[in-house]
């Protein structure tokens, strides 16, 4: 079951008792990990998506600021369709 944005966070919400943003992104990112098939369709020589995606938000959050862990899990699900239907 491949589970959406919304679903992530909560479930990453439920998981971390702290309510951490650190340890809720962590959650946020196994989560997205355990869901990621991106092998079974190669990009670009076969690279994994979640792991670019979560690299760029990384990034974003660097240049912009902390994002909110909804806002994280909508910026990860954007770039994955993104980098799936641009990529040569």
């Amino acid at each position: 079951m491949i589970l959406t944005a919304e679903q992530i966070v909560q479930r990453a919400e439920k998981a971390i008792k702290t309510q951490s943003n650190l340890a809720i992104r962590r959650q946020m990112n196994k989560l997205f990990r355990e869901q990621d098939d991106s092998h079974l369709w190669p990009v670009s020589g076969a690279f994994n998506v979640t792991e670019r995606c979560i690299r760029r938000a990384n990034k974003m959050e660097r240049a912009n600021g902390e994002m909110s862990p909804l806002e994280y899990a909508y910026f990860i699900e954007a770039e994955s369709s993104t980098i799936v239907n641009s990529e040569v």
